[in-house]
């Protein structure tokens, strides 16, 4: 049979649905797997679709590094379209992308969630006027890059946040210990011109030497 009559099944069906939504509840209130249900409904004290995204987040709570990534991954990338630039979101970003960071173990799985948390740190800090965050970023950039996998952009999003907050030497320092690697690419020399113009404006007047950033200038442009 292709049909039954929704009579017959109903009890069924909302026994399951009480079921399903007792879970749900229950995951909004207390910490199970990475806890994303919990984190967006924050006590209640969300939208109406936030709570509905909530529940459901919660109904499937699961302490596996793959699925918690990919339900990480893609609420995140849910937010970032809905509203790049509002702050209160971008805030929310950081808040749950660190909340499933703290239990998320897997090397594969955490780099990419690390990459939207440390774009979303960087991206909050930096319409707050909150150096904290971009401390943040640097830290997930920093794992990133002692990973073996990061390519020259981590390294690149590395060095401009530690420039961001004036830490010139940091910058230079992360840019060189991978200058022979991408001897080739002019985005690193580019780089690594900018800092150093920050770091010789910090000397005094009759102190600074442009020789380094000569040398950097002249192999961006060839």
């Amino acid at each position: 049979a292709k049909c039954v009559d929704i009579a017959d099944v109903a009890p069924m069906i909302r026994r399951q649905i009480e079921m399903n939504m007792a879970i749900a509840e229950e995951g909004v209130k207390n910490d199970y797997g990475a806890s994303i249900g919990k984190i967006i409904y924050n006590g209640g004290n969300c939208s109406l679709r936030d709570k509905a995204r909530a529940l459901a987040a919660a109904g499937s709570e699961t302490s596996d590094d793959s699925m918690r990534a990919h339900a990480l991954l893609g609420y995140d990338s849910m937010l970032a379209e809905m509203a790049p630039d509002d702050t209160a979101q971008l805030q929310k970003r950081v808040s749950v992308l660190e909340a499933g960071l703290a239990s998320m173990t897997h090397i594969n799985y955490r780099l990419p969630v690390l990459e939207h948390y440390a774009q979303a740190a960087v991206a909050y800090g930096n319409a707050a006027g909150d150096p904290a965050y971009l401390e943040k970023a640097i830290s997930a950039y920093t794992e990133i890059t002692q990973s073996g996998f990061a390519t020259l952009t981590e390294w690149l999003n590395l060095a401009v946040c530690h420039q961001s907050i004036g830490q010139y030497q940091k910058a230079k320092d992360a840019l060189l210990s991978v200058e022979t690697r991408y001897s080739d690419r002019y985005e690193l020399f580019m780089r690594l011109a900018f800092v150093e113009v920050d770091l010789q404006y910090e000397k005094k007047a009759d102190e600074r030497d442009y020789s380094r950033f000569k040398i950097y200038a002249g192999k961006a442009i060839h």
